[in-house]
């Protein structure tokens, strides 16, 4: 290899090192232990995409983005979801299916979720007490395994609780 082309790579190496260190410094410092707790969903954007017939109905998708916040309102951690309404078994019965990945400093956790809705035009899942499995993560979530549990907190807030083992 010439000494241009090393100089290249290596130049190209600390810029990427730089960039790397730029997101973990705009990371929170600090992100949950693996185990048993409780996060706030602050909502963020979230986005409705009609498809088939003009209004919500099945093959609608719904993608958004939640702050996940601690008990004192911190920042900890982001939310990202992506899901579909499906038609039910019974007429006029439908229902949010999606993935969700929750962002932390120290890793990441996944689960798929199944929300009864009222219509498809209601705007948001039901939150009273659904239990999803928690199918995987990353980082100090690694191998997770066990329920999220979505349920409205005493002061009216969306909230969710990890009951979770990891490797």
């Amino acid at each position: 290899m010439s000494h241009g082309l090393m100089s290249a790579v290596a130049g190209f190496a600390l810029a990427g090192a730089g960039a790397l260190s730029v997101v973990e410094a705009a990371t929170p410092a600090e992100g949950p232990p693996c185990g048993k707790f409780t996060i706030i969903k602050d909502p963020g954007q979230i986005e409705h995409f009609d498809a088939g017939q003009d209004g919500a109905g099945p093959g609608d998708t719904r993608s958004g983005h939640y702050r996940v916040l601690n008990q004192d309102n911190e920042q900890i951690g982001d939310l990202y979801f992506s899901s579909s309404i499906v038609p039910g078994i019974d007429a006029n019965q439908y229902t949010l299916i999606g993935s969700f990945q929750a962002v932390f400093a120290n890793g990441a956790i996944h689960w798929n979720a199944l929300y009864p809705l009222p219509d498809p035009t209601h705007p948001s899942p039901a939150v009273d007490d659904l239990l999803h499995p928690v199918a995987g993560g990353t980082g100090d979530f690694a191998g997770a395994r066990g329920t999220f549990r979505t349920f409205v907190d005493g002061e009216g807030r969306r909230a969710g609780e990890y009951d979770i083992s990891c490797q």
